[in-house]
């Protein structure tokens, strides 16, 4: 659980827009649920893109739905529309959804 708070913070921390939804929301309400991916809802704007993937650089953040474990640094290419994300990084799995 103290990785999520760790992904959470960084989200925080840099000022990037989000609202948490799924399990994790319910925990943060109090629910004794326990649940291991921090799921979020953004808008998955350019700009946004560009922000996340400073706020994961360094946690090596990779998507999780591929064989390959493909670099979220580097696909997909800068300026392709994005709909929905799940990444796997060194301190926990994210998700986000537009």
């Amino acid at each position: 659980m103290q990785h999520l708070h760790q992904l959470l913070r960084r989200f925080a921390d840099a000022q990037f827009d989000f609202v948490v939804i799924v399990g994790y929301a319910v925990v943060l309400h109090g629910s004794s649920l326990v649940t291991n991916d921090l799921a979020i809802c953004a808008a998955l704007s350019p700009e946004n893109i560009t922000k996340l993937r400073a706020v994961l650089a360094d946690l090596h953040p990779v998507h999780r739905m591929t064989h390959k474990k493909l670099s979220f640094l580097e696909v997909p290419a800068e300026g392709t529309p994005i709909a929905n994300l799940y990444l796997e990084t060194e301190i926990g799995r994210a998700s986000c959804r537009e």
